[in-house]
């Protein structure tokens, strides 16, 4: 699980926040513009980027949908200027590719800008969105390294925060577990948003379990619900591998399960988390992840739970009650099934 910065409130410092001189400060002056005319409308261009990015930041408020048309807009204002702008256009152009698909390009230019001015105060965005990048393309030691320079140069609480929360994801998948839990305690020591800190004990969670200590594991993932129970559902948020996500739900089930006060409740969420366990062992068992082993124990507790709890109501003559807890939609996943299934999906029989 990482999250990339948020651009309006959220998790951290959106591009616009970091340092960009206001338009009119760098309009060209008419004999500038007469003597490099290219790079005169290269200027413009780039102005008109800035104040085009600037209003998709202002309409994500209120519509998803135009606050892309305008980040596509700024896009293709910012490619005008590429030829003929300057290493702030290259740190400006990056950053957007960086929220498209083109993602090779983005690195290229990203790349292209900390040569041109490595000490500019945008790199210390450059090298996180180079650690998403990393991220997205499977190298988690390059996503690692990038993060470390980021935060070598960077000071905002939120964006420091968000680092150290990435940092300790890649770790993890490194198998560097006592370090990625240090790096997510101190996401939650200076997280100063709701959601991050939530993100935060959540990969506290997943460390636990791999180490060993699921009482632990439990308890983080039952903070994180408390704190923000929807944050794993964020735009903000991806997980590589996608099917990881299962493991964080299945976990939080767990732990919301164990605190139920009622049969009820211990049947729902002891349901849900074998439902959890049985999506991630179907993807990934065929995916030969390290981590299969632990799902499937996790999965043979979770079923001698839910018919445990089955068995209590059926003792008291009642019927499994609607769940209990308040999450948002996404986490409860889609609706039970009439009988969970005991084996996933591509295990062997």
């Amino acid at each position: 699980m990482r999250s990339f910065v948020a651009r309006v409130g959220g998790l951290g410092l959106g591009l616009g926040a970091l340092c960009f001189a206001p338009p009119s400060a760098a309009e060209p002056t008419l004999w500038a513009a007469a003597r490099d005319p290219d790079a005169a409308a290269a200027e413009k261009s780039y102005e008109g980027a800035q104040r085009m990015f600037a209003r998709s930041l202002e309409a994500e408020r209120f519509s998803m949908r135009s606050s892309k048309n305008l980040e596509r807009a700024s896009l293709a204002l910012a490619e005008l200027a590429e030829a003929h702008g300057s290493a702030e256009v290259d740190y400006f152009l990056g950053h957007l590719l960086s929220l498209g698909s083109d993602l090779k390009r983005a690195e290229t230019v990203l790349r292209r800008a900390l040569a041109r001015a490595p000490n500019s105060p945008l790199a210390r965005r450059a090298w996180f969105d180079l650690g998403i990048l990393r991220a997205k393309a499977g190298d988690s030691k390059g996503e690692y390294d990038s993060y470390t320079r980021a935060l070598d140069t960077s000071w905002e609480r939120s964006l420091r925060g968000n680092l150290y929360l990435n940092r300790g994801e890649s770790a993890m998948v490194q198998g560097r577990l006592t370090e990625a839990l240090a790096d997510y305690q101190q996401a939650v020591r200076i997280g100063n948003e709701p959601s991050l800190q939530a993100l935060a004990y959540w990969g506290i969670s997943i460390v636990q379990d791999r180490l060993g200590d699921l009482p632990a594991a439990l308890e983080a993932a039952r903070l994180a619900t408390k704190i923000y129970p929807g944050a794993l559902d964020l735009p903000s948020v991806f997980f590589v591998p996608r099917y990881d996500i299962h493991y964080y739900r299945a976990l939080t089930w767990m732990a919301l399960a164990k605190d139920a006060g009622s049969p009820e409740g211990r049947a729902e969420g002891y349901a849900r988390a074998s439902q959890a366990w049985t999506a991630y062992l179907a993807e990934a068992t065929p995916a030969k992840a390290e981590w299969v082993v632990n799902a499937k124990l996790h999965l043979k507790t979770t079923e001698r739970e839910r018919k445990l709890a089955e068995k209590e109501l059926g003792k008291a003559g009642k019927r499994k009650a609607p769940s209990p807890f308040a999450l948002p939609p996404p986490l409860r996943g889609p609706a039970l099934p009439s009988k969970p299934p005991t084996k996933p999906r591509g295990a062997k029989p």
